[in-house]
């Protein structure tokens, strides 16, 4: 048998260290360190996909459900739904509801939000086309449905040039006359004293509605010494002396006068408040 030379052996022994280095490595693949790195490799893959998917769906959520809402809208606007099937009218003295639809625009199949949402151009509107609109708003009362109340000007009397008559309204405006005429105040002597006739309906409109409606005519007659004087001839008889610029507050005493009276007369409410009857010089 012949024996390996020096270098046979060197060789030998180096295959001999590469097959063992092999074998160590096997070894530490296939211990649990190691299998639960590759495990926690899988699980992160997994994790980043799942949160990739996430991810994805958050970004389309964040598209479709602002489209789905501005569609929304836009078919409600479009539909039956979003208009006005109803309207109610409240507050009204004078004046009838269709009058207060009428000047106001307001109508069946009307957008229901641009009704509510613009109800300050609708009052606008509605004052200018009725001069007896004092104030005007707008109530949702539900889907469809609308409450209107509005408050009025009162109708402080009549005054008649010529053969035209016209309201006048506490504002001191004038407005075209509809209906019966008679159970308002007359007015008298204010054809050239348009100022003064203004003053005196905005008075007239201070006064109490009991009060306000036993006046029978308002005689504008300025003197001398008074050029404010008015002249009141009441429905139960009496004349009343007054002013114009204090006229709402001495009338507040004018029933607990009455009161005291025994007869028809003369009430002085221009500087003081007093009293006396046809027949005598005072009471």
């Amino acid at each position: 048998m012949t024996m390996p030379t020096p270098s046979g052996r060197q060789e030998h022994e180096r295959y001999q260290n590469i097959l063992k280095n092999l074998e160590q490595r096997n070894q530490l693949a296939n211990e649990p360190d190691v299998q639960k790195r590759g495990a926690g490799l899988h699980h992160s893959i997994a994790h980043f996909h799942r949160s990739m998917k996430r991810g994805n769906r958050e970004r389309m959520l964040s598209i479709v459900i602002p489209f789905s809402l501005i569609l929304a809208f836009m078919l409600y606007i479009v539909s039956p739904f979003s208009k006005v099937n109803k309207i109610q009218v409240t507050g009204c003295d004078n004046l009838s509801a269709q009058q207060v639809k009428q000047a106001a625009n307001l109508k069946s199949g009307n957008f229901i939000w641009r009704v509510f949402y613009q109800q300050a151009a609708v009052e606008k509107v509605a004052r200018k086309n009725n001069l007896q609109i004092n104030q005007l708003k707008i109530e949702l009362t539900g889907p469809q449905s609308i409450r209107v109340v509005v408050k009025e000007y009162p109708i402080v009397g009549i005054v008649t040039n010529g053969s035209r008559s016209q309201y006048l309204l506490a504002s001191g405006k004038k407005t075209a006359v509809s209906g019966d005429v008679t159970s308002f105040i007359q007015y008298q002597g204010f054809t050239k004293h348009a100022k003064q006739l203004t003053a005196t309906t905005a008075q007239v409109g201070k006064i109490s509605t009991a009060i306000r409606d036993g006046i029978s005519e308002v005689v504008y007659s300025p003197s001398s010494d008074d050029p404010e004087r008015l002249i009141l001839y009441m429905n139960d008889g009496n004349t009343v002396y007054a002013r114009i610029s204090n006229l709402s507050t001495k009338m507040k005493y004018y029933p607990s006068i009455v009161k005291k009276m025994t007869d028809a007369g003369i009430v002085d409410l221009q500087y003081s408040a007093y009293s006396y009857s046809y027949n005598s010089k005072s009471e």
